[in-house]
């Protein structure tokens, strides 16, 4: 028998009228979950019912991801509609364009590439207040790292010791 290639969503999500820009009009939607369904055999969510439904008011959505981008792909599948904070250095290439889009931060590692990162990172804090003033769902990867490991990262306090 085939293995299953079923994304655990019980309906598409239509693009928030916001993501329409970003998101050039579905094209990152759509591409995204083709990857997902390329990538994994089956993605199941688990409390599905306690998902916010897209016209909920503000969702501020907290991920992490162990499998780079790809997990980033699936979350979006899921989670849509929503804008995605992601690293500038993702978006700085044609090719990067193509999967990534979204309010683009500098990372502390990338600073050295990015003379004007402090003014990026203002912007982009602005924009993602508007974004939830005006309703909308932001997703974010606090640890804003991908290449975690085999455990999780240390906590707050142990990285202080």
């Amino acid at each position: 028998m085939p293995p299953s290639r079923s994304i655990d969503s019980s309906a598409p999500l239509p693009l928030a009228e916001g993501d329409r820009v970003t998101m050039r009009p579905g094209w990152h939607a759509g591409f995204h979950r083709l990857i997902s369904w390329l990538y994994f055999d089956r993605v199941t969510v688990t409390g599905r019912e306690h998902l916010p439904a897209p016209d909920a008011g503000p969702v501020l959505f907290l991920c992490l991801h162990r499998n780079g981008a790809v997990d980033a792909f699936v979350y979006h599948s899921l989670l849509a509609p929503t804008r995605f904070m992601v690293s500038v250095q993702l978006c700085r290439s044609f090719f990067g364009r193509l999967f990534f889009s979204g309010i683009q931060v500098v990372r502390d590692k990338d600073r050295a590439r990015t003379p004007d990162a402090d003014r990026i990172n203002r912007e982009a804090m602005g924009e993602c207040l508007r974004l939830l003033l005006q309703g909308g769902r932001l997703t974010i990867f606090p640890e804003g790292t991908s290449t975690l490991g085999p455990q999780h990262l240390p906590s707050a306090q142990e990285r202080c010791i």
